[in-house]
C-alpha cells in the first residue's frame, strides 16, 4: 500500500494549487503502485488528505494491516524538537507494529 499525505495549509491559502498537488500526489502514487504490481507486489495506493502520522494511523486501522514500514531522516534530537517527527507520532499512535529505516536526502 502507497501513502501519499500533504497537510491542509495549502487549502484556505491557494486552493487551485492544493489541487494540483492532489493532482500530482496520485499521479506518483499510481507510478508506484503499477512498479510494485510488475514486481509481483500486491498494492492499492490511496492519497488522503490531513495529518500525515494520523492519516498513515487511520488507512493501517482501516485496513487491518499487520505492519507499517517507513523511513526516517535520520534527524538530531535538537532537529527533532524543532520540527518534530512524523515517524515518531506514527509510532506512537499506530495501532500495529512499525519498522523504521533510515534514508538520506
Amino acid at each position: 500500500m502507497c501513502c501519499r499525505c500533504h497537510t491542509n495549509e495549502f487549502l484556505a491559502q491557494a486552493p487551485e494549487a492544493f489541487r494540483a498537488l492532489i493532482r500530482n500526489a496520485k499521479q506518483i502514487v499510481e507510478q508506484i503502485t503499477k512498479k510494485a504490481e510488475v514486481e509481483g507486489i500486491k498494492a492499492q495506493g490511496l492519497v488522503r488528505e490531513g495529518e500525515k502520522y494520523e492519516v498513515i494511523a487511520n488507512i493501517a486501522n482501516e485496513e487491518n494491516s499487520d505492519l507499517i514500514i517507513i523511513g526516517s531522516h535520520g534527524r538530531t534530537a535538537f532537529e527533532r524538537i524543532l520540527v518534530g517527527s512524523v515517524t515518531e507520532k506514527v509510532v506512537g499512535f499506530a495501532p500495529c507494529p512499525v519498522l523504521v529505516f533510515s534514508y538520506c536526502d
